[in-house]
């Protein structure tokens, strides 16, 4: 890992000679004269405080439906929780909003749930296909009875453990493609901790039960929700 003018960062990965390695980093990147870059000052988003709904038609397949859920940052000591609580909502065929809503009752064609993972505060978002017929209407009521039986009732056994597995087997899995490790080491030098590549599983596995259930009561709510419903044209 270098550390080129500007405070930008180079990564260089593979079977190489170090010392090669750094003649070709003068010979291509030290004629690159410096220059002042002014650092961006973005203001924070104010927290949302109502619930945000937006109806929009377009040439599509078919109906869509989007929910956003504030949640935070990738730095932030509540972010795996927030990441495990995604896994728990919608992904695979044994989680919850999939189970219920297309292996059971067959509203939905997919869906999913994911974080983006920003390093500013990020999102948690559920994303399903509706299948024709069904009422967006009838898919809101289903998710918030998916998120209330989570929050209310708790994980079932092995829940959590199962959703752990999960996330610690797709980071390793990802790290054996050497691309994904200097990728990986570029993403937590940028952040500020270098270190950070080497405690992700680490991370992953102490979250607790309550951990999730908080980060559920605190994300999953009506006002911190914006609401996208994706119409086709019939």
């Amino acid at each position: 890992t270098y550390y080129a003018p500007s405070n930008a960062i180079l990564v260089i990965a593979g079977n190489i000679n170090p010392l090669e390695a750094q003649r070709l980093c003068a010979k291509w990147f030290a004629p690159i004269k410096d220059r002042s870059v002014s650092k961006r000052i973005i203001p924070l988003e104010p927290k949302q405080i109502q619930h945000r709904h937006i109806d929009l038609t377009a040439q599509v397949p078919q109906n869509a439906i989007y929910k956003a859920y504030h949640m935070p940052a990738r730095l932030h000591e509540d972010y795996h929780a927030a990441d495990l609580l995604s896994d728990v909502l919608g992904r695979g065929k044994a989680s919850r909003l999939y189970t219920r809503l297309v292996k059971d009752k067959g509203l939905l064609q997919s869906v999913s749930a994911y974080v983006s993972g920003s390093s500013d505060n990020g999102l948690l978002i559920v994303s399903g296909k509706l299948k024709e017929g069904v009422s967006f209407e009838i898919i809101e009521k289903e998710v918030e009875d998916v998120i209330a039986l989570l929050t209310n009732e708790g994980l079932a056994k092995g829940e959590l453990d199962k959703v752990k597995m999960q996330a610690e087997s797709s980071h390793i899995f990802s790290e054996i493609e050497l691309l994904n490790r200097a990728i990986s080491l570029a993403y937590f030098t940028t952040m500020g901790n270098t270190e950070l590549v080497n405690h992700e599983t680490n991370l992953i596995n102490s979250v607790t039960e309550q951990d999730l259930l908080s980060q559920s009561r605190k994300i999953l709510t009506t006002k911190n929700c914006s609401t996208l419903h994706y119409k086709s044209i019939s």
